[in-house]
């Protein structure tokens, strides 16, 4: 029976996005965030990753409107607790690499 319920677990595991791969991800700069955002794409930045959130949220523990006021926006203090106490959790971090759309340009230096 074991062996079923392992055998059943190994299939879901498969099926499993664990997003795009961050090195193969398109750089975006903040200009071409805003204009997409401005298109109804729901982009935010964590941590110099674009992410669309516009799947998840609906299932933000933190409530919809929550998530929804940061569009747009870097959301990486707000994130890792920015003071507040608030942490989110490893699982978290790996259910955001499914929504892994870009990576933030980096500004040239003396640009």
């Amino acid at each position: 029976m074991l062996q079923m319920k392992q055998r059943n677990l190994d299939t879901e595991k498969v099926k499993v996005n664990y997003g795009k791969n961050f090195e193969k991800l398109p750089e975006l700069s903040w200009a071409e965030i805003q204009e997409r955002v401005q298109k109804g794409e729901q982009l935010v930045v964590l941590e110099d990753v674009v992410l669309d959130v516009k799947n998840f949220v609906h299932d933000h523990p933190g409530g919809r409107q929550t998530l929804l006021n940061w569009v747009g926006h870097d959301i990486t203090a707000l994130y890792n607790g920015n003071g507040s106490g608030h942490t989110h959790s490893e699982a978290s971090r790996k259910h955001l690499a499914a929504m892994r759309v870009g990576a933030l340009k980096q500004k040239q230096k003396g640009a």
